[in-house]
This record gives structure tokens, sequence and C-alpha cells, in this order.
């Protein structure tokens, strides 16, 4: 009788699903800001309680700039792996794309920074299933980020002009006459 309570302990927690994983932003990056969307760098602390490493295969999330929900979407650039039961410092490049530029646009013409923030949650996949773990950024952009964000760079200035000499041959010169 004792063999089989152990047994079925050891299969229930064989089959057990994965403990959701805690991601804490520290810090975000603003890279490039540019007319299409945005380069950052999020610094995470990330604490992988399970005893088998996780590996993010998806990201949806939900980013509110100055009051206007999904403004943007965002991305994670480089796949996040998690080994088990370690807390790690990473560093995440994401990409951000402008959903609602018009927002975009009449936020930038207010001339004033505007909150944002982001909420949304990364997919986890392990050996027993996959696990979803929470996340919220907040922050500011301010008046000049919102402006890159709207105005396109103006064109590179064109190349100086060449100067070109020709040695053309000279006509002699004539004394004057007297």
């Amino acid at each position: 009788m004792r063999s089989s309570k152990l047994l079925l302990a050891l299969a229930l927690t064989a089959c057990s699903k994965s403990e959701p994983p805690t991601i804490t932003p520290e810090a975000i990056s603003v890279l490039r800001i540019s007319p299409s969307g945005a380069e950052l760098e999020a610094t995470l602390d990330a604490w992988n309680p399970n005893d088998e490493d996780l590996s993010a295969s998806s990201l949806s999330t939900t980013v509110t700039i100055g009051g206007k929900p999904d403004v943007a979407r965002a991305s994670v650039i480089k796949p996040l792996e998690l080994p088990a039961k370690q807390r790690l410092r990473v560093v995440v490049p994401i990409s951000v794309e402008w959903a609602d530029k018009d927002s975009l646009m009449a936020l930038a013409g207010a001339n004033q920074e505007a909150q944002y923030h982001v909420e949304g949650s990364v997919e986890f996949e392990g050996k027993r299933g996959s696990v979803k773990a929470p996340f919220r950024v907040e922050g500011r952009m301010t008046a000049a980020e919102l402006r890159q964000a709207t105005t396109a760079a103006p064109p590179p200035a064109p190349p100086p002009p060449t100067v070109s000499a020709s040695a053309s041959p000279r006509a002699p010169r004539t004394p004057p006459r007297r």
C-alpha cells in the first residue's frame, strides 16, 4: 500500500505543470526611434523556479502611450532561455512597431512627454508544457522621442560639388601695341 502511494505521488509530480517564471523589468534603453518603430533593450531580472530549463516561445503585449491604447506592438528579437532553478539578469533586444500612427502624431503634436506602459506575457516552453509569465513596464517618452517617431529623418546632405579644372592651352599673350 505504501509503495503505491509513493508511485502515485511521483507520477503526480512528474505530470505537474511548470510554474511561471518571475520576470521583473529593471531598465529599458532606447537604441533607435524612427517613424516605422523603435529598437529597445530591456534589462530583466528572471527567476525560473522549475527543475527544467524554459525557453520563451512567444510574447504578447498591449502598449499604451499617453493614455492611447494599442499604439504599438512589441516583439522579442532574440529568444530568452531560462536555466532551471536559476535567477539571472538578462538583456533582451525588443523591436517595436508603431500600430496607430495617427495617435502617435497627435501625441507628438502636443510637444510634451507622454507616459507609456507595456503589459503582456511571455509564453515559455518546457518539457512539461507551456506556461505564461506576466510583466508590466512603465516609463515616459520625451517630446523629442515622440517627434523622432513621427518625423522622417532628413535626407542626407548632397555631397559638395566637385570642382574640376581643365588645362586648356592658353593663347599667347601679345604685347600691347604702341
